[in-house]
């Protein structure tokens, strides 16, 4: 299985990824919010993507689904309970499910709202296992709640990020930090948000406190703000 980050180097500093059979040459785009350069990349490696996949509803994770989806004919995967947030969507996963490709391809189904109340991520189990979380979790940071719950966000790191393997490597949906992919390890000791002491700490935090004292990009912390 191989995992390719792409950078968009747009305003909203977007990533979006590709995961490809390493055997087959099968791939599927992870929130390709830039067409061009995801058809252009699976050109380059000789990968046939047959699956476009979506952490959530946010326009800078859909908006390049239609033209990736003409271009390829791949089907989309995204949350069981996306409804008309996420059109055309030909199947919906839940908690537990598995995204499977060619013969090397294995993904487990982690739903993780919060930032979105539909929001999903995968978590690769290998030697070395590794989250593609969207905006869920960002290297030293965690997306916003604009339009999500910082109630659940919390639930969401309590009960399932927190307990996810220490060298999982995290794959965020954005690059608002000084490093592109971090372990979980590495978000334990220096996301301020993994320090935060109880649900209302953490809520204070996201809401109210981090746009106020953190600009991007961000760095790990050594005492926790909460």
């Amino acid at each position: 299985m191989i995992v390719e980050q792409i950078w968009t180097g747009n305003s909203g500093r977007n990533f979006f990824y590709m995961i490809a059979c390493s055997e087959t040459g099968e791939a599927v785009a992870i929130d390709p919010i830039e067409p061009d350069k995801c058809l252009a990349a699976a050109k380059d490696k000789g990968w046939d993507i047959t699956r476009v996949f979506n952490t959530h509803e946010h326009g800078d994770h859909i908006a390049g689904n239609d033209e990736m989806i003409a271009a390829t004919g791949a089907k989309l995967i995204g949350p069981y309970n996306a409804g008309n947030r996420i059109p055309g969507i030909d199947e919906g996963v839940r908690e537990g499910d598995h995204v499977k490709l060619g013969k090397t391809v294995d993904f487990e189904v982690i739903e993780t709202p919060g930032h979105t109340p539909i929001h999903i991520s995968l978590f690769g189990h290998s030697d070395e296992p590794h989250l593609l979380c969207g905006d869920t979790v960002f290297n030293a940071g965690v997306g916003h709640c604009h339009t999500g719950d910082p109630n659940v966000l919390y639930a969401t790191f309590r009960d399932k990020i927190s307990k996810l393997p220490d060298a999982t490597r995290i794959y965020p949906g954005h690059n608002y930090s000084v490093q592109p992919v971090s372990t979980l390890q590495q978000e334990r000791e220096g996301n301020p948000f993994l320090h935060c002491e109880d649900e209302s700490s953490f809520v204070r935090y996201r809401m109210v406190e981090h746009d106020q004292l953190r600009g991007s990009p961000y760095g790990p912390i050594q005492d926790s703000p909460c």
